[in-house]
């Protein structure tokens, strides 16, 4: 390309320059002084898009950097941008620490031959005396702390990087804006009026206060000659340390104050993170009703983890036409493919298996066992729909499996709970319910419809514990405990009061008659021979038969009838069934 009179003087002069097209990204033109800078030939920069001379980690950053001189510095209307310090790549590896300053022109279109404006970017390297300057703002730029000094007029006159890409573009503006022009109120109201409104539009630092009384007075009491120190939160998922600190000249004035912040996001998480463990447990330990924790631990789930969140029983598989139904569930719909790969996963592995499923696609989703290792009875779940959203971190596996655990526990405790519970309600021997289960069924179906109850009582039970012992006495009423169940109706309920003596339970009866040929169905039953491990025995029964009515609508009442109509069978012989007559005294 021939090397008109302005790039002369612009060789001459030693200014280093590129040309980039602000569509294409293609480097046109190229200083001398630039290309010194950068260490590369023209060849090597011409031609090529200016990506390849940026360090990767800044990709993002210049390229924001970009967008805004295209966005906002139309051509014509003669804004400039304040310096960017930007790390260029040698060839060596050597990192190019440059001042970049852009501006947006079409004046160029002509001489380069394409129809799009141009980026006209001057770099130049920090002066000698601005080493150490230099040095310290990188250090702090790729630190964990932010420095910023706010002037009385309310600008920033100095800010390092931020820690994300908004915060550094809104520290840019900042540079060429008021805070005060970001607020209705004028400078005074700022240093002298407490508890008020200032507005809402803010950006970068502003930010940080703006959202909050609290937080803007600390820039207000600073101007005071006060210190102040608190912990934000910005940008909703960074904690910052925030420290607002008075500068005094030599008058006693305070022309300036620094915000100093230090990211304390990884210790606020892992404190929030503990927190809400902690909670966690004391609810596992005073939860009465599982359901009610399952879903009160999938809300925190998908609360911490930002994702949805399931908790599903492996002894509750529901499935509808959606898939498989968790038990609980929380935030956006888990797939039900990811469930069954999890639960897939829980079959194969068994006990052997860790405490989180490396389930596809990338860590968007985690689960974990709950339970004990081998008798799982549960499984937690969480997972990001957006193909597009960040992978879950080793933090956010260590949060799921930690509270897979306290869950354990709590299953562990409900289990036991609901053994005692049963304990206290069944019979040991046969596993049927016992009388205090019956009243209690009882109380309640008789304000419901009519209720037959049958006695049964067999009638040579003591002739079998003698002859063969108490241990075949207990096959004996396990295998009529078994009969009788096989025999009832759907709705009906059988129970061992005590000794060989058992109750059915019969619902929605139309008469004495009825319940009567049920009572005699179920004595047939009981009196077919029984393969004992020591012999083969036959017994029979008698039977009681007591329907409810105005007189017999109370539990004990019905039960007694019964009972007394059963010793009245018993009396006539072996093998009878009696029906409960008002005659018969309780």
């Amino acid at each position: 390309m021939a090397v008109d009179l302005k790039a002369a003087l612009i060789d001459e002069l030693r200014i280093g320059i590129i040309i980039t097209g602000a569509r294409s990204r293609i480097v046109r033109s190229v200083s001398a002084k630039a290309c010194e800078i950068l260490g590369r030939e023209p060849d090597e920069i011409v031609g090529h898009s200016w990506l390849r001379l940026v360090s990767r980690p800044d990709y993002e950053l210049f390229t924001s950097y970009e967008r805004r001189v295209i966005r906002r510095g139309l051509p014509g209307s003669g804004e400039r941008f304040p310096p960017f310090l930007m790390r260029f790549c040698r060839p060596n590896g050597e990192f190019a620490h440059v001042w970049v300053t852009s501006t947006l022109t079409n004046e160029l279109t002509s001489q380069f031959g394409n129809d799009e404006p141009y980026l006209v970017s001057r770099i130049e390297e920090p002066p000698g005396d601005d080493k150490i300057t230099t040095a310290v703002r990188l250090a702090l730029d790729n630190s964990p702390i932010t420095l910023s000094l706010l002037d009385r007029s309310g600008r920033i006159r100095f800010s390092t990087r931020g820690r994300s890409l908004q915060e550094t573009e809104d520290s840019i503006d900042a540079e060429t804006m008021s805070i005060f022009d970001r607020f209705p109120q004028p400078q005074e109201t700022l240093l002298k009026t407490e508890g008020e409104n200032f507005g809402t539009e803010t950006t970068s630092l502003f930010e940080r206060f703006s959202d909050s009384r609290g937080r803007l007075s600390m820039l207000k009491r600073a101007f005071r000659g006060e210190t102040c120190s608190r912990v934000v939160r910005a940008y909703g998922r960074y904690y910052l340390d925030l420290h607002v600190v008075p500068i005094t000249d030599s008058t006693g004035e305070i022309p300036m104050i620094s915000i100093l912040s230090t990211d304390v996001t990884d210790r606020e998480l892992a404190r929030a993170s503990q927190d809400r463990l902690a909670n966690l447990a004391d609810l596992a330990l005073v939860t009465l009703d599982p359901l009610d924790l399952w879903q009160r631990s999938v809300d925190v789930l998908a609360d911490q983890l930002d994702a949805g969140a399931i908790f599903h029983e492996l002894n509750e598989t529901a499935t509808t036409d959606h898939g498989i139904e968790p038990t609980a569930s929380a935030g956006p719909p888990v797939p039900g493919i990811v469930v069954e790969s999890a639960l897939s996963t829980l079959t194969r592995a068994g006990g052997a298996m860790g405490s989180a499923f490396p389930l596809p696609p990338g860590r968007r989703t985690l689960a974990a066992p709950v339970g004990r290792p081998g008798d799982y009875s549960a499984l937690v779940a969480a997972h990001r729909p957006d193909p597009d959203a960040e992978p879950f971190t080793d933090r956010d596996e260590e949060f799921l499996t930690a509270a897979a655990s306290v869950l354990g526990s709590a299953a562990i405790r409900f289990a036991a709970e609901r053994e005692v519970r049963y304990r206290s309600t069944h019979d040991a021997v046969t596993g049927l319910p016992n009388r205090s289960w019956l009243v209690d069924r009882l109380a309640r179906d008789l304000t419901q419809h009519r209720i037959g109850v049958v006695f049964i009582d067999l009638d040579n039970f003591k002739t079998i514990n003698d002859t063969y012992g108490h241990r075949a006495g207990d096959q004996l009423l396990r295998e009529i405990a078994q009969r009788l169940r096989a025999t009832v109706r759907p709705d009906d309920v059988v129970g061992r009061l005590a000794g060989d003596e058992f109750v059915v339970i019969c619902e929605r009866v139309e008469s004495a008659e009825d319940v009567e040929r049920l009572a005699r169905r179920f004595l047939d039953v009981i009196k077919e021979p029984a393969e004992l491990t020591v012999a083969t025995v036959r017994v029979s029964a008698s039977a009681g038969v007591a329907v409810s009515h105005a007189d017999l609508a109370d539990p004990d009442r019905l039960l007694n009838a019964s009972d007394i109509a059963m010793y009245a069978a018993k009396r006539a012989g072996p093998g009878r069934c009696v029906v409960h007559q008002s005659w018969m005294h309780l």
